[in-house]
């Protein structure tokens, strides 16, 4: 696990001193330019600056907001499952297990629907990111803002 550390603070320019979870780990055959080895897929998280939010998947909109006079600035969002249900969205169904699970556009839906509004409403449900990236699992909404500049408006849900 340790190499794997290594290689993600390289890869990804984060100074050693931070902390980083690793989620989940993919192995599959890639075939280089005169071998073939075994290449890792690793999930994980790196803590980001700012203000995070969770809300459970069908329980209505996730509601983000900012002081007067301040807008919001998407720093990451995630709709899927990287935590157990232990830790966040537990279920008696037993559906929340599966911990590989993440809408990859996700990011980038949540990011246009807030940024720069002074708060926010979004949606946690599949209809909104558009794909399930896993229909058995328990899903959840999570999101890490910050605030600051000047307010523009108030972005909407679906």
């Amino acid at each position: 696990m340790q190499v794997f550390h290594v290689e993600i603070y390289r890869r990804a320019r984060i100074p050693k001193s931070t902390k980083i979870k690793i989620f989940h780990i993919k192995y599959r055959l890639c075939i280089g330019m005169s071998r073939v080895a075994c290449c890792a897929i690793v999930i994980y998280h790196i803590p980001m600056p700012g203000i995070t939010e969770t809300d459970c998947q069908n329980t209505g909109d996730l509601i983000i907001r900012c002081p007067s006079g301040e807008t919001l600035t998407i720093v990451s969002g995630f709709f899927g499952r990287a935590r157990p249900g232990s830790e966040v969205c537990p279920t008696s169904a037993g559906n929340d297990k599966d911990t590989s699970c993440a809408e990859p556009d996700a990011e980038n839906k949540i990011r246009s629907l807030c940024d720069g509004q002074s708060r926010c409403f979004i949606p946690t449900t599949v209809a909104f990111f558009g794909h399930d990236p896993c229909p058995l699992t328990y899903k959840y909404v999570e999101v890490t803002y910050t605030c600051g500049g000047k307010a523009g408006g108030m972005g909407g849900g679906v």
